[in-house]
């Protein structure tokens, strides 16, 4: 038997074995409680179709122990007071083209132990959410007491699947899965402490229209996942709240490894994207930004595991680092696209990276820094730009590619440069006091324009000390060197032949000799002073 209610009822309505089919509110119907609007006890689950009006002002606009699912026409609308509309007991499912709200004047215990109060909808045995473009879905609760306060949409205690059209919004978070799942959005969907909070299990969020949180993050995957971002979309993020905020647009905890593509705009109040580990791909018509980092990688997870990033973008940071790579890993710039941070466009420290840039990069500090141990290496591609030095510290850089196609400045801090390709005649190369380090060139027929001529140009050596050396590779153990010139050249001779030319800054009465590297080629350093 059908339930149809047509017109105005008082609530409670418990429902009984005869109306387990379906229970019906038209268009000219409406349950006015005080407490519950509809209970579906829990004997079976229950189908509910509303085009009417359930407003429940101090309890549950629907609750269904037993499962069920729940439809909300178009103009129809259900509120409570503790919730819009609560489902447990076994899977639900509400498809919204309405208004379904959740007041937060009430609470309520769910199995001993959750507390649910200020839901638009709360499903606590798992299960999916609908909403149409015409549909608004909101939870009133404040941030701060939990997931099961003032969410839009909770789903818990099983797999949620959340998929937005219309308007979602939140007084603690826009949508909160906490046992995994997947959220789908074209529509609006805004929360105070996070626009989405997906938690328990691995996260998907495909998002073409907007999340914006106004407070902390705008995307949180707790137990790692991915995000889509299409191209016109905004993932936003609110300031972020404590003495140390971290709000991110998109945060991937490092716990779990996350992939997110980007088309659209990701704008961080303190990171772009915060993620453990896993990679970020930025598209030509995509924008990530935060105040710290645009990207970072592993900020609170000493090694657990590098980052790769692909950016055809923009990527930016106002007060750190376009891209920070805490514990090594890959970085890709395109032609075209730019990476910039008021101190650094990428840096890399923890352990080794390789940075491959066609576009632009932008530090205050440096352009490219390299802080971690092993073996770095960049590689520069026809028309790459480095505004600010190239730097590298604690272990060694080798560069490739087409270096001579870009000007460039590197600073050696204890560590080794390896030029493994042709370096533009107007780069230099620092060695900063007092590390040692050690600048190692492949070949040196290439160090250079015209070597072994009057005309040679090559990359100016500055600050070359006591402690630093160059390392000539394959040029053979029997060379001498001539006298430095008065304009600081030092010609590198194997017979009658040069082989090599270094251009150091200043000729201030500095000598210079050889040692064999014991590989077919030479070290030279600065003389020591006889006594």
């Amino acid at each position: 038997m059908t339930l149809h209610i047509r017109g105005t009822t008082t609530g409670p309505i418990v429902l009984g074995p005869n109306s387990k089919q379906l229970t019906t509110i038209t268009s000219t119907g409406a349950v006015i409680s005080s407490g519950d609007g509809i209970d579906g006890p829990a004997t079976n689950p229950w189908p509910i179709a509303n085009d009417g009006t359930i407003a429940a002002s101090g309890g549950l606009g629907i609750s269904l122990a037993a499962g069920g699912n729940v439809s909300n026409g178009p103009g129809a609308l259900i509120s409570g007071g503790i919730a819009g509309i609560l489902i447990n007991g076994a899977r639900g499912a509400v498809a919204n083209a309405g208004t379904i709200h959740g007041l937060d004047t009430g609470s309520t215990v769910v199995n001993t132990t959750l507390v649910v109060s200020g839901d638009g909808i709360a499903l606590v045995t798992g299960g999916s959410v609908t909403n149409a473009v015409s549909g608004s879905i909101s939870g009133a609760g404040p941030r701060g007491s939990g997931d099961a306060t003032g969410s839009g949409v909770f789903i818990t205690g099983g797999s949620g699947k959340a998929t937005n059209y219309g308007s979602v919004n939140g007084g603690a978070y826009g949508m909160a899965l906490d046992a995994g799942g997947s959220v789908t959005n074209s529509g609006s969907i805004g929360g105070t402490e996070d626009g989405v909070k997906i938690d328990g299990a691995i996260g998907r969020v495909v998002n073409s229209g907007s999340v914006v949180a106004t407070v902390d993050d705008g995307v949180a995957l707790f137990a790692g996942g991915d995000v889509a971002n299409a191209p016109g979309a905004l993932i936003k993020s609110g300031p972020g709240f404590g003495p140390n905020p971290s709000a991110a647009g998109v945060f991937i905890a490092t716990s779990g490894s996350g992939t997110v593509e980007n088309g659209g705009s990701i704008d961080g109040a303190i990171f772009g994207v915060f993620a453990g580990t896993g990679s970020v791909t930025n598209a030509a018509s995509g924008s990530i930004g935060g105040s710290t980092a645009g990207v970072i990688f592993n900020p609170l997870a000493p090694n657990s595991g590098p980052g790769t990033l692909v950016n055809a973008g923009q990527i930016s940071a106002s007060g750190g680092a376009g891209a920070d790579l805490e514990d090594g890993g890959s970085v890709t710039n395109a032609s075209g696209a730019s990476m910039s941070g008021s101190a650094f466009g990428v840096f890399v420290g923890g352990a080794a990276g390789t940075v491959t840039n066609a576009g632009t990069l932008t530090g205050g500090a440096a352009s490219v820094h390299f802080g971690g141990p092993g073996a770095n290496v960049l590689v520069v591609r026809p028309g790459a730009v480095f505004n600010g030095p190239v730097t590298e510290s604690n272990g060694t850089l080798t560069v490739t590619g087409s270096p001579d196609s870009a000007t460039e400045v590197f600073q050696l801090d204890n560590g080794t440069l390896d030029v493994a390709a042709a370096i533009g005649a107007n780069a230099t190369i620092n060695f900063i006091n007092p590390s040692p380090s050690t600048l190692a060139i492949d070949n040196a027929a290439s160090f250079g324009t015209d070597v072994g001529t009057n005309s040679y140009t090559g990359p100016l050596l500055e600050d070359f000390s006591a402690d630093d050396i160059i390392d000539l590779k394959h040029i053979g153990t029997g060379v001498t060197l001539a006298p430095l010139t008065p304009s600081g050249l030092l010609q590198v001779s194997n017979g009658s032949r040069v082989v090599a030319d270094l251009a150091f800054q200043t000729s201030s009465g500095a000598s210079f000799q050889t040692t064999s590297d014991n590989n077919g080629g030479v070290l030279i350093t600065l003389a020591t002073p006889s006594t």
